[in-house]
């Protein structure tokens, strides 16, 4: 076998060497070289240890359509709007029923039904976060007529909607306990009474009025179609029935018998359940927070002709605290969420 002088083999062996280096720098590029993230791309979830959807739950008419708001929450508890950040993903488990796009806007099927549900899933990296949103109850879907009168079928249902033209059936008596607030009578009665829904929101209510320096007290809750047959009874008798039909209701069309609505006042009782109430303290702090606890101003100024009695800024009515807040934000009625101001004089079903 033929050898190269020692010299050359050396030299040869210095001259692959550094070839081998050449060629492992090459194949091992510095940080610096990595190709950069894509414009408008967020590293999904790294600052991030939940999501926060606002509103968290959607009741949406047939058509209808809200965008919501996501935020990453960070260990702080401080939140970054997520809008427009391409990891940011909406998927609805029933698309044929409600949609959900990357914007946040969540929209139901003109073709969607009464009381169809479905999941809207938002998800940011290994972060998710579920939506629940129900085809809003359709007030023609809730009336019925019986015994000649038009009476609503969902009695039980914190949105229920009772006025001049749909009255809440007269055997109807919910589950009621007392909230432990202060009232302006000392006497056990009915009128202490309330749905537990609406009296532990009540309860909370009260005590965020009086962290806020205002002292509120209940006047009158639960009333049965008995008692509100006496009471409208007895102003037709001193005030005629068309007086008194703009500010009582006939039996069965008293929200007060649902168990989720009661009159309050701050005390003064030159005021009490009086328009003069609107002017205090107590009732302008009604109007800026009930909402926050689920209660609305049943009865606002300037929509008479839509709930059908005058203005009542006393008498507050539970719905829960995604519709109440809805209700507040757009400076509506009850009939109006429902998205037909004039539904008081739909025909009931035959």
């Amino acid at each position: 076998m033929n050898r190269l002088p020692l010299a050359r083999r050396t030299a040869a062996a210095l001259l692959l060497s550094a070839a081998l280096l050449a060629g492992c720098s090459k194949a091992a590029p510095s940080p610096s070289d990595a190709a950069a993230p894509p414009a408008g791309a967020t590293k999904p979830s790294g600052s991030y240890i939940a999501l926060a959807v606002e509103p968290g739950t959607l009741s949406l008419s047939p058509g209808a359509k809200k965008q919501v708001t996501v935020s990453g929450v960070k260990k702080d508890q401080s939140k970054q709007p997520l809008a427009g950040d391409k990891s940011l993903t909406l998927s609805s488990s029933a698309p044929d029923i409600v949609t959900a796009a990357a914007d946040g806007t969540i929209a139901a099927s003109a073709q969607a039904k009464t009381g169809q549900t479905a999941i809207v899933t938002v998800q940011y990296g290994s972060l998710k976060k579920d939506i629940p949103v129900t085809v809003k109850t359709s007030l023609d879907d809730t009336i019925a007529t019986v015994g000649g009168v038009p009476t609503v079928t969902n009695p039980d249902a914190l949105d229920v909607v009772v006025n001049k033209q749909r009255s809440m059936p007269g055997t109807y008596i919910p589950k009621l306990i007392e909230p432990n607030v202060p009232f302006t009578f000392k006497e056990k009665s009915e009128k202490r009474m309330m749905r537990p829904e609406a009296a532990g929101a009540l309860e909370q209510l009260f005590a965020a009025a009086k962290k806020d320096g205002i002292q509120l007290y209940g006047i009158s809750a639960y009333r049965s179609y008995a008692t509100q047959k006496s009471i409208f009874g007895g102003n037709v008798k001193s005030q005629g029935e068309q007086t008194a039909s703009q500010f009582s209701a006939k039996p069965g069309q008293s929200e007060h018998q649902t168990g989720l609505a009661i009159d309050v006042g701050d005390g003064n009782p030159k005021c009490a359940v009086e328009q003069c109430f609107a002017d205090s303290p107590a009732a302008k702090w009604l109007v800026a927070h009930a909402a926050d606890f689920g209660f609305i101003i049943r009865y606002p100024k300037g929509k008479e002709s839509i709930t059908g009695y005058e203005y009542e800024p006393w008498h507050i009515r539970y719905v829960g605290v995604d519709v109440a807040k809805e209700i507040a934000k757009q400076g509506i009625t009850l009939e109006e969420y429902f998205q037909d101001a004039v539904a008081a004089g739909t025909k009931p079903k035959q």
